[in-house]
């Protein structure tokens, strides 16, 4: 076997398993799976580190949606289940903190 043989079954491997992860993904563009199966058939070593990158920002069908990525750490709201700051004070927190104490920040 020579290396470009091994080079092209990690490629088409590679590429099989980007098309069965794509299709798991819940991306924003229609048609994304089969954008990045061909990319990665016309130029791997470029498509696919981008995949394994991009696929980080992008969450799994019927699973919430990641938080943004501004560097803050999120939490789940308790009352509607948005993503919320962990900095964030909740109302409730806000009435059982004892008299005279203030948050610091």
């Amino acid at each position: 076997m020579t290396l470009t043989f091994i080079i092209g079954v990690v490629a088409i491997a590679a590429t099989i398993w980007v098309g069965l992860d794509s299709s798991k993904r819940e991306w924003k563009t229609r048609g994304a799976t089969a954008l990045w199966v061909i990319g990665c058939l016309l130029l791997w070593i470029v498509v696919f580190p981008v995949y394994l990158y991009k696929r980080t920002t992008v969450p799994l069908k019927g699973e919430p949606p990641l938080p943004s990525s501004t560097g803050y750490e999120y939490r789940e709201c308790p009352y509607c289940k948005e993503p919320m700051r962990r900095s964030a004070e909740t109302e409730a927190a806000r009435y059982l903190r004892p008299a005279g104490i203030t948050q610091s920040h």
